[in-house]
């Protein structure tokens, strides 16, 4: 039948999408977050010696988050994504 236009499907097929775009997702939410603490630590100490000492911290414990993510065995997921993203917060 020609015309009935089917398609393959699967429930691992829902995740495909997210898994393509997660990666550029991440990368981007985490240097607008680090971005975003930068200017806020630079209003409030007046000071950029100061702020880049504060934004080296912040992308030293995310070295440091990626380091342990391999060792622990870890991969990129949603979960790891968000953890990334939630560690500049938390680090400040």
């Amino acid at each position: 039948a020609p015309d009935l236009d089917a398609f393959a499907f699967s429930g691992t097929f829902l995740f495909f999408e997210g898994f393509k775009v997660i990666l550029w997702e991440t990368v981007r939410n985490v240097i607008s977050a680090g971005v975003a603490v930068f200017v806020v630590v630079l209003l409030l100490t007046a000071s950029i010696p100061a702020s880049l000492l504060v934004g080296t911290m912040v992308v030293l414990c995310d070295v440091g988050l990626f380091g342990f993510m391999h060792y622990a065995g870890l991969t990129f997921n949603s979960v790891t994504a968000i953890v990334l993203v939630l560690a500049v917060g938390i680090s400040v």
